[in-house]
């Protein structure tokens, strides 16, 4: 029985791995990709310390690892993507053994297939950051901390999941909200005396000293990169739309999701008994019915439009591009698939079951071939192939908007040297700054010819173009996702210094 199992998992892995495969190197790499690239690529370990620290909100594990991937595979979209993928499919076997302890195979392989199939999951897992390694690490986490509970080899386990939660924190630092979540299970499993009241201080103690262990490391590295993020991000959360109140929590408000989350996941906890007797009822399989419609609904509406909640802008894009608020909390996504298997397996209309999961797996299917079948990143790699395509030597290239991520992806994909000129820029993160006509009309005096390129100019528009416009002939437009590209050229053989006045 356990073979006719195993060979459904395996089928199912061979999809999970297929869907994210699946044009994985279609498109470009995105801005957080790039920082990911860039930071891996760097040789120095005090400079890559550096960068970690001022341009990113994250522990150094993962660039550590990218580091070594690349040196032994190359800097490609796929290889950059590919250990992403490894994760993602390997995040859906633990998920497997996880519920098959709770439940049994059937309920396993039932909230592993809607994870091998969530748009979310794939979306993730061909992405170069660090959210598909940590919701593998946290599944490790919580089946290494389930067996400590329910196995008799209890501080075996335990070692194994303080293990994982030392690599976790070093990738993302909401592990140490796992690791809040984690001593409320194990507090529960001591009042109903599954683990000893000195199992529990000892876990605790442990977990207090790995806090110190890899405090010395991370603490500086947090402290720097709270500081950078957080100065002038209220001004910039208001610039993008958000109520002030929201936009006065600063880089808290990144957290808002994810304490939301866990606060519900321990009332759950918690009032667990009453939960259990509540869905466990023949009037709840009506009211699930229905929820699952309703999340199934709302999940296929943002993943095909961006959505607002009274004027406040919960996706900015599509569900299906990504976008901050659903990455940080990404690690607790699992929870959904669980509650859906379990309720499903015990429902008890079987056509209803079968119904349900067919609704499931459409929904997903429709979110994945929106996924698949729309641009949703940049197209930096098209844009740069056509510039070097029409150009003769190194090109003079105008960029605005300037920022860290647009230059490390021009450098990522132009293939020949190109001379650039920054239109704005940022020194450091959330500032701006800007080139005075004059002065841009002064470098370009003696230019025979040069490209203007917009990404992500929010803040000029079409200010640079129409300066140039005046002075210069625009020819050859073009534009990709996200991308403007125009080329210029003198219309004499030498411009007089008075016509640029």
């Amino acid at each position: 029985m356990l073979g006719k199992w195993l060979v459904a998992l395996f089928l199912l892995l061979l999809l999970a791995l297929g869907l994210r495969l699946y044009a994985l190197d279609a498109e470009s790499l995105w801005a957080d990709e790039a920082f990911t690239v860039h930071h891996a690529q760097e040789q120095d370990y005090n400079k890559f310390m550096t960068l970690i620290s001022t341009t990113e909100a994250a522990p150094p594990g993962h660039y550590l690892f990218l580091h070594y991937w690349l040196w032994w595979f190359g800097n490609s979209e796929f290889s950059v993507r590919f250990p992403s993928v490894l994760f993602g499919v390997a995040a859906v076997a633990v998920l497997f053994l996880i519920v098959r302890q709770l439940g049994n195979e059937k309920m396993a392989l039932l909230a592993s297939l809607f994870m091998a199939t969530s748009m979310l999951q794939v979306l993730f897992s061909q992405e170069a950051r660090l959210y598909s390694l940590f919701t593998l690490l946290v599944l490790l986490a919580v089946y290494c901390l389930l067996n400590s509970i329910l196995q008799e080899k209890k501080w075996l386990y335990f070692w194994g999941y303080l293990a994982v939660m030392a690599l976790a924190l070093t990738v993302n630092y909401l592990a140490i909200v796992v690791m809040a979540l984690a001593m409320v299970m194990l507090w529960f499993a001591a009042r109903n005396k599954k683990i000893s009241e000195l199992f529990f201080w000892r876990c605790l103690g442990l977990q207090g000293i790995l806090l110190l262990a890899l405090g010395w490391w991370l603490g500086p590295i947090f402290t720097t990169q709270f500081a950078g993020l957080n100065q002038g991000l209220s001004e910039a959360l208001v610039r993008k739309g958000l109520p002030s109140f929201l936009a006065g929590f600063g880089l808290f408000f990144y957290a808002l999701p994810v304490l939301a989350l866990t606060l519900s996941a321990g009332l759950l906890i918690w009032i667990r008994p009453t939960i259990l007797r509540l869905v466990q009822r023949t009037g709840f399989d009506t009211f699930f019915s229905f929820l699952v419609i309703g999340a199934g609904s709302v999940y296929l509406y943002v993943s095909f439009f961006p959505l607002t909640l009274a004027n406040i802008p919960l996706l900015r894009y599509p569900l299906t591009h990504s976008y901050f608020l659903i990455r940080h909390s990404f690690f607790l996504v699992p929870l959904w698939y669980v509650f859906l298997a379990w309720k499903i397996s015990s429902l008890r209309w079987k056509h209803l079951a079968v119904l349900m999961t067919i609704i499931i797996l459409m929904v997903s299917g429709t979110a994945l071939y929106e996924y698949y079948t729309q641009t949703t990143k940049a197209e930096w790699r098209e844009a740069t192939a056509f510039i070097a395509e029409q150009s003769k030597g190194a090109p003079l290239i105008l960029l605005d908007k300037s920022g860290f991520s647009n230059i490390f992806l021009l450098n990522y994909y132009y293939p020949d040297k190109y001379h650039l000129l920054k239109l704005t820029f940022s020194d450091k993160p959330r500032e701006f700054s800007q080139l005075a006509d004059e002065e841009v009309l002064s470098r370009l005096r003696w230019e025979m010819e040069f490209w203007l390129v917009l990404a992500g100019n929010t803040r000029t528009g079409y200010h640079y173009r129409d300066l140039l416009d005046q002075h210069y002939v625009r020819d050859v437009p073009k534009q990709w996702y996200q991308i403007e590209g125009y080329h210029y050229h003198n219309s004499e053989v030498l411009r007089k210094p008075e016509k640029l006045k």
